[in-house]
């Protein structure tokens, strides 16, 4: 059997506007993914090791050394307790107070960063193939509906063709950029249930 080579940049390119919309979508949905994957793990926190030490520090009255722990941590996790500790003198209610105000309104926004994004392009990637299909679709009827001496045999397999590559590129961004979103909302679930927990840890432990 002959081997036919597939130029998915031709075809992409042969779908018109519409096709190449896609494309740019899937690029851009790459990179968004990319730059999640990074600033998820810059806002991971080896806790087996920081917490033992912040906690020694802290029992022993040592507040900078504390503070200057959390500063050379990554996370969101170090960046909070070094504020309560640096604000533990306004009493505890009021350090908890501000500590929910930081979490709400910068830090689960700066993980929640681009999700939006994301799920614009997996909606509207299925959308723009389905758009494709159809005007692939019109064009096809249309070669159909000549008299049988003017139909374009290749503009009829171009149309089916444009109709067949928006729904499969479609589908191809739409599938990962779903999945993709799933896990970074169950770590986003998963960074919110630590706070809360290393959060009323570290006040119980500045209360003593």
């Amino acid at each position: 059997f002959a081997q036919h080579h597939v130029d998915w940049w031709t075809m992409t390119k042969a779908t018109g506007l519409c096709g190449i919309v896609q494309a740019l979508l899937a690029l851009v949905a790459v990179a968004l993914i990319i730059e999640r994957l990074i600033a998820y793990n810059r806002e991971s926190t080896h806790m087996e090791s920081f917490i033992p030490a912040f906690e020694e520090f802290v029992r022993s009255g040592q507040t900078e050394q504390a503070i200057e722990l959390c500063r050379s941590e990554t996370g969101h996790i170090p960046e909070v307790f070094a504020y309560a500790v640096e604000h533990r003198d306004e009493g505890m209610l009021a350090v908890r107070k501000s500590l929910a105000a930081r979490i709400e309104l910068q830090i689960l926004p700066r993980l929640r960063r681009r999700m939006a994004a994301l799920a614009v392009i997996a909606k509207t990637e299925p959308m723009l193939g389905l758009f494709g299909t159809v005007q692939g679709m019109i064009g096809a009827f249309i070669q159909i509906a000549q008299p049988e001496g003017n139909r374009d045999p290749g503009m009829l397999a171009e149309n089916i063709g444009l109709a067949l590559v928006t729904t499969f590129i479609g589908l191809l961004v739409a599938i990962p950029v779903i999945y993709c979103l799933t896990y970074f909302r169950s770590r986003v679930q998963q960074f919110e249930l630590d706070l809360e927990m290393y959060v009323q840890r570290c006040l119980e432990l500045l209360s003593q």
